[in-house]
């Protein structure tokens, strides 16, 4: 989950978990509000809210909802005075700076990075299998151009 500035971070994890998890959708504002789209998480289920200043109230309501459902909990933030961090069972934390209105999300792109990398680690055979398909989907359709020369 990353609403505000935080959505692309959420988006781009999410992007990349698809390819190790079967079931992953990503919890951002858009159509549907948050709770809708977490309407039925439960136990067994795991929220991963992403959230740096300006905090979000709502992504901190939603994980409340979340565990209020059973869910457990991991937060990717800047630290422990986040209100993130007391929400979570976990807190992966990654420094944000904010030079000027631009925030910097270098950091936690790159905790978000090494996590994509362990978790695909942990899963290499689901992985390749699930890249051997997908190869030959891609292949199928012309998803992707051509070196030249092919």
């Amino acid at each position: 989950m990353g609403l505000r500035a935080s959505a692309p971070i959420a988006s781009f994890f999410v992007h990349y978990l698809k390819f190790i998890f079967p079931n992953v959708q990503v919890v951002t504002s858009g159509i549907s509000d948050v709770f809708e789209q977490l309407s039925r998480i439960s136990q067994g289920d795991l929220l991963i809210g992403i959230s740096f200043p300006r905090y979000t109230a709502r992504t901190i309501e939603a994980m409340e909802f979340a565990r209020s459902r059973g869910a457990s909990l991991i937060a990717i933030t800047d630290g422990p005075l986040s209100p993130l961090h007391a929400t979570a069972e976990i807190c992966l934390m990654a420094k944000s700076d904010m030079a000027s209105f631009v925030d910097s999300f270098a950091a936690p792109l790159s905790l978000i990075n090494a996590l994509i990398v362990a978790l695909s680690q942990r899963r290499r055979h689901e992985v390749s299998e699930h890249f051997s398909d997908l190869e030959k989907i891609w292949a199928s359709y012309d998803v992707y151009l051509k070196k030249t020369g092919e």
